[in-house]
């Protein structure tokens, strides 16, 4: 049981680093095509990065907009729990 825990809290912390540079990258890049080219360099990087592979489907900011939000959820979560306590009893509490 120890063992799948640690492999479960392993699995998250590289999870919150993996979300954690995605978003740093994400703001970065926003920030650096908003200031080199305006709005549309930014519209234009968020459709290269929202590229389906080919399929000719349009491009739709709602579409683009609510991938960007469930991807926040999943980092909220793992952040948040992470953070809660375990539950467990302190051992080490003296009298």
């Amino acid at each position: 049981m120890i063992l799948f825990q640690n492999i479960l809290r392993l699995l998250r912390r590289v999870l919150i680093w993996f979300f954690g540079a995605y978003w740093v990258i994400f703001v970065g890049y926003t920030i650096k095509n908003l200031i080199q080219g305006g709005p549309r360099a930014v519209v234009a990087w968020y459709q290269h990065i929202s590229y389906t592979g080919g399929l000719s489907l349009r491009w739709d900011w709602r579409v683009f907009l609510a991938r960007q939000v469930a991807i926040l959820a999943i980092t909220l979560l793992l952040w948040f729990f992470g953070r809660r306590p375990s539950g467990r009893a302190d051992t080490t509490t003296t009298h």
